[in-house]
């Protein structure tokens, strides 16, 4: 991205981070701003990537999932190919 795409992701979409603390049982409330532009509803799937953590909709992902399925599959195949440990020859 370059520097006015960054600018509007990021004004867009992160300074609608709020700051939230762990309850007693060490859950976050997800405030309903968030909820909705996520369309979180009760069953939701939190993954970890890196500094960061998702939560999805668990309808939302499994219909991400089938629909990334072929992408995901092709790139499984790279990962076990000796192919993608050789050098590139430029």
């Amino acid at each position: 991205m370059n520097q006015e795409e960054r600018e509007a992701f990021k004004n867009k979409h992160l300074n609608q981070a709020q700051v939230v603390t762990l309850d007693s049982a060490g859950r976050i409330a997800i405030p309903s701003i968030i909820r909705k532009y996520a369309n979180l509803t009760r069953n939701c799937i939190v993954i970890r990537d890196e500094d960061r953590l998702f939560v999805w909709d668990s309808g939302d992902f499994e219909a991400y999932l089938e629909e990334k399925d072929v992408v995901a599959r092709a790139a499984m195949n790279k990962l076990g190919s000796q192919d993608i440990f050789k050098a590139k020859q430029v």
